[in-house]
């Protein structure tokens, strides 16, 4: 594959996801690394805290789509590192960045007034 970058965004509506994570509040621990639910636990109101984190997710399986169109929540995981969200990648979804040859990953998050947006640039370089 050759240099190009991939973009992905999702949003996620806050209440929506509180509204699930009510009904099944095993959703956490399905979506979540114990990380990533360690951080959001630590805010005054997690909920959109974690609704950020979901649509980094899906954004990042958007823009790293590949052949195996392989997806599970817990093999991508948002930790802040230096003041800044980081995507970080394991299991399949690290598989399908190397197969698509990516050099890197940024990711924004953000969220306000009950949603939270999430944009993912991935930059694919030469696979070798």
């Amino acid at each position: 594959m050759g240099r190009g970058h991939r973009i992905g965004v999702d949003l996620v509506e806050v209440e929506r996801l509180r509204r699930a994570v009510e009904r099944h509040p095993s959703l956490l621990e399905r979506v979540f690394t114990p990380a990533e639910r360690s951080y959001c636990e630590g805010r005054a109101d997690p909920l959109p805290h974690y609704a950020a984190r979901f649509a980094a997710k899906e954004a990042a399986f958007k823009a790293l789509r590949g052949p195996a169109r392989a997806f599970r929540f817990l093999d991508y995981e948002v930790l802040v590192e230096e003041g800044r969200p980081r995507l970080h990648l394991r299991g399949r979804a690290l598989k399908e960045a190397r197969a698509l040859g990516v050099s890197s990953v940024d990711l924004s998050i953000s969220h306000e007034r009950g949603c939270a947006v999430a944009v993912v640039l991935v930059e694919c370089g030469e696979s070798g």
